[in-house]
This record gives C-alpha cells, structure tokens and sequence, in this order.
C-alpha cells in the first residue's frame, strides 16, 4: 500500500523590521517641487513596502518517501513605518529622490500615520429579529450596539467618533445594505442624508438573529410552572449574527463590511430579564461572548479607518487660497500637505450617478488653522484649476 502525504508549510520572512532603500520620481506640474517631491516620496514607500516582507508557502506531495510534487509561492505585506530621504535630485522636469525606509511585515497599514484624525460617524444598529430579542429583554439592541462599539473607537486617539446611535443608516434593514434609492435603483451605498452628518466615514449595521435553541414567546403559566419545577428553565445554546458596514461619506461607497455570526451558551429562566450589554448581561456566557465580539469588530474597523485617507470638502475658494471645514482637533496642522482632488458627477451604464474623483496632481499646503476652519495656499490660482465648493482634498 503506497502511503500519500500532503505536508504544507508556511515560512514569513523576514520576522522583524528591515531597514531598505527605495527610488522614486514625479512630474513637476505647475512649477511645483514640493508636491512633486511629495509624490515622489509616497511612489519611493511603496516601492519599499513590496521590497520588505515576502512570505514563502511550499506544498509538498509526498508518495512512498518519495516527493513527486513541490510547489513554492511567495507574497508580499509589509507597511512602512519610518522614512528618511537621503538623497533627492531636482531633474529638468521632475523630482528624484532616494529613501532609507524602515519596514514591518504584516503591518495594518502600508504607509505610515499621518497623524491626521479620520471621524467617523457611527449610526444605530438596525434590529431584524424582534421576537429573539424579547427573551431576556434585549429590545435596546440598535442603540446600545452602536453605543459600544463608539466607546470601543473613543479609545484611540487615531479618529474622532461621532455618536448618532438614535438613527438608522439603512433604508431597507432586511437587504442592507442594498435598497432601493430615489431613481428606484438597487444600490448599496450609503444614503445622501446620513452622508450629510458631517463625518468622513459612516459605520452602521444590521443585528440578523439573536434566536435561541429553546422556543421564543411569550411567557405562560405553564412556561412558569415548569421553571418552578426546574424542567424547561433554559435555552442553552443561543446565536448572535450581525452585518456592519463601513462607508465613505464623500461617494456613499461601502469601504468594507463584516459577518458575524457566533453562538454562546444562555443558561438564564425565561422569566429573567438581564436587558442588553448590561451587567447581569455580561455575566453570562452569551454576554461574555457578545461583548468579546464588539470589541473585536470595534478593533478592526479602527485598523480599517487608519487604513483610509484622511478628507475633506473645500467650502470656499479665494484666489490661491482655499478653505475646509474640519475640527482643531483633527490633527491638521500648519504646513500640512494635501492633494488636491476634482469632485464631478458620473453616470455607469445603468444609469446610476456616482462621484468619480480626479487627481489636480496640485499639493494644498496649510498656513492657518481654526477651530472649525483651515486656510491651505496653492501654487496656483483656485480659477486655474476650475476649483470648486465641494472639491476634495485629501492626505494618505
């Protein structure tokens, strides 16, 4: 009998931060080298990025001690930390420049922080199955979920987190996010009116089921009579499925979205009433489990958000002058640089409108900042560019 072995193995390397040198180069448009070299810089980090972690997965077939099939493949993910330019060449049309980068693998994020805030609007938590969430009382399932999970994103200071958990993001809650938009168009962004709240990024969700292993309804004297005897008293195995979304308020587009679905133990008398992410919740399996659960999807969206670019509308423009409206407490700072984006409407083929973004390839560059206003310069006049209110800038 011949013996037949799949042996898989899975080897990253390297393990540990590298320091690597990378090139690279950009047009000069409009007489502008600082944005230039800005540009040149970010294509230099990404250059470093795919130079600085390579994983190695080989699969070996093993037959009669034998390998009759060996297989190698290698990818790459690393995330830049820390840039140092070391040399930097002004050319006849362009800007070169050569970086000293130091490299992580398997980082969150492949360009390092900007420093810059990105907010993020956290809308209630629409609930699909009423007649689950009567057993042990946990009606308050929108506004607490989307209450947790805000305190969960508070906690870093990466992001500003605006608390709208009285509200629903999601027209349609049974298909979300797809609905129907007002040109009767099956869509899944997000809607114009949660778009307007102010953030750079929407997040909402859907809680599908909360069922339980045992039958949910109403409490009766039988039901009683059997959890004064101990038969019947609890429904041990209980779900929680979920769907969040995360969308750019800028387009509506949906950036992400993640599926939850976990089952715990519920061990409590149907005529107990613990209510939702409460303490006498949280005591229990199921609690345990649900508030494990927020927490990790509260964590992953805020290495999703690190991850996204920081923008803004331009609310007015005079001359080479601009102006946006974000908070102090954002992160802008004076000197800043931001690219400078075109915002124009577009149709696809079915005749749905969406935002398409244009590249001015002009940098903005921050010379006052306001409690609730920033004033940025341009190497050029707004007029040249055909800026206009509502135009984008935006920092990686």
């Amino acid at each position: 009998m011949r013996l037949l072995l799949l042996l898989t193995m899975m080897i990253a390397l390297p393990v540990a931060a590298l320091t690597v040198e990378a090139t690279g180069e950009a047009e000069i448009h409009y007489g502008d080298v600082s944005a230039a070299r800005y540009a040149a810089v970010r294509q230099a980090m990404a250059m470093a990025a795919e130079m600085g972690s390579v994983r190695v997965q080989s699969q070996s077939q093993w037959q009669s001690g034998e390998i009759v099939q060996f297989q190698i493949q290698t990818q790459t993910r690393a995330g830049v930390t820390t840039v140092a330019i070391v040399e930097e060449q002004v050319r006849a049309n362009s800007v070169w420049v050569k970086i000293e980068a130091e490299v992580t693998p398997e980082a969150v994020c492949r360009y390092p922080s900007n420093g810059l805030r990105r907010s993020v609007v956290v809308a209630g938590f629409d609930l699909i199955d009423n007649a689950g969430a009567r057993l042990g009382k946990l009606e308050q399932v929108p506004t607490r979920t989307a209450q947790y999970i805000a305190q969960q994103l508070q906690q870093s200071s990466q992001h500003l987190v605006l608390d709208a958990s009285y509200m629903s993001a999601q027209p349609m809650p049974q298909s979300a996010p797809t609905y129907i938009n007002e040109r009767d168009q099956l869509t899944n962004a997000v809607a114009q009116s949660t778009r307007e709240l102010g953030g750079q990024y929407i997040l909402s969700g859907v809680v599908v089921s909360l069922s339980s292993g045992g039958e949910v309804g109403p409490v009766t004297r039988v039901n009683q009579l059997q959890q004064q005897l101990g038969m019947g008293s609890t429904n041990r195995g209980r779900q929680f499925a979920m769907k969040v979304f995360l969308h750019d308020a800028q387009s509506g587009a949906l950036v992400n979205q993640w599926l939850i679905d976990i089952e715990a133990d519920w061990r409590v008398p149907r005529t107990q009433s613990t209510g939702y992410l409460t303490p006498a919740f949280a005591r229990t399996d199921y609690g345990q489990a649900v508030n494990n659960v927020l927490a990790d999807v509260a964590e992953s969206v805020a290495e999703q958000l690190s991850c996204q670019p920081f923008m803004a509308n331009i609310s007015h423009v005079d001359g080479n002058k601009i102006m946006f409206e974000v908070s102090s407490t954002s992160g802008v700072r004076p000197g800043d640089m931001l690219a400078v984006l075109r915002k124009t409407e577009a149709f696809n083929r079915q005749g749905q409108a969406t935002w398409q973004l244009t590249d001015t390839k002009i940098m903005a560059t921050v010379t006052k900042v306001q409690p609730y206003l920033v004033v940025a310069e341009l190497p050029v006049q707004g007029h040249q560019l055909n800026l206009q209110v509502d135009d984008v800038l935006v920092a990686w």
